[in-house]
């Protein structure tokens, strides 16, 4: 299996991504199969799941950046679970009473939570992107309704006229956090062959030394710890000491 990261929807890859590229289900999504991979031993299942993100819409609406967001689900508050439901909190509680690895539950636990709320984020970003679809698509008739020319047009960008009425494109939503994103897709699917083509994941990349100049096209294979950029192996995150590979296609911003 070759999974993308660090995004979850298909919209997010650019043409370059290979058809044989997978994207991971958190547990969330209304159907399964095709390019769509659900990881097996999932914490939360997905009636589950679906309350959790649910009950913790507003909780990650406060914060305006997946870092903040992250903060709070990978590992920096005690318990992960404060703002959900009594039900899902004793239902999570017990099974990882019953785990004979020390947090280990917890810590896939901890995962699914920060990658079910990534994913809505996702989808909130995709809904956005199709509501300005709408809005262009109206604008356009409207238009030629009132027997706009294209020198009209002209005259409106150069007033700024038309930007004004334009919803700005954003990133892809996860691309500022991809590091976490990436730890908990490691930590949940235990997949050893990973394909990126996400401009900031790539620059990182480069920084560290592990993507060329220019990017094109490659391949490496290292730890999970080294793609993260930690200076060392972490034996509390044993599941970044497997060698994996990453693939990556795309052209440098200049």
């Amino acid at each position: 299996m070759l999974l993308y990261f660090p995004s979850m929807h298909l919209e997010f890859a650019s043409d370059e991504a290979p058809l044989e590229v997978c994207f991971l289900d958190p547990g969330f999504a209304e159907q399964t199969g095709g390019r769509s991979v659900r990881p097996t031993g999932l914490p939360m299942d997905e009636r589950s799941a679906k309350a959790f993100v649910q009950e913790s819409l507003r909780f990650g609406e406060q914060f305006s950046n997946i870092k903040d967001l992250s903060y709070h689900a990978v590992g920096k508050q005690e318990n992960c679970f404060d703002h959900t439901s009594m039900a899902i909190r004793s239902e999570l509680r017990a099974r990882i009473e019953g785990v004979s690895t020390e947090n280990d539950f917890a810590s896939k636990a901890r995962a699914q939570s920060l990658l079910l709320l990534a994913y809505s984020l996702e989808q909130r970003v995709l809904e956005v992107d199709a509501c300005q679809e709408g809005v262009q698509s109206g604008h356009a008739k409207l238009a030629m309704a009132l027997g706009f020319s294209e020198d009209d047009f002209e005259e409106m960008r150069e007033m700024g006229l038309q930007d004004a009425l334009e919803i700005p494109q954003e990133p892809a939503p996860l691309s500022s956090a991809w590091r976490n994103v990436f730890e908990a897709m490691l930590l949940l699917t235990g997949c050893a062959d990973y394909y990126t083509d996400d401009p900031q994941v790539l620059a990182d990349l480069e920084e560290q030394g592990l993507v060329g100049a220019g990017y094109g096209h490659g391949t490496f294979k290292i730890p999970g710890w080294k793609v993260l950029g930690l200076s060392k192996a972490d034996a509390r995150r044993p599941w970044l000491n497997g060698e994996i590979s990453v693939s990556y296609s795309k052209k440098a911003l200049i």
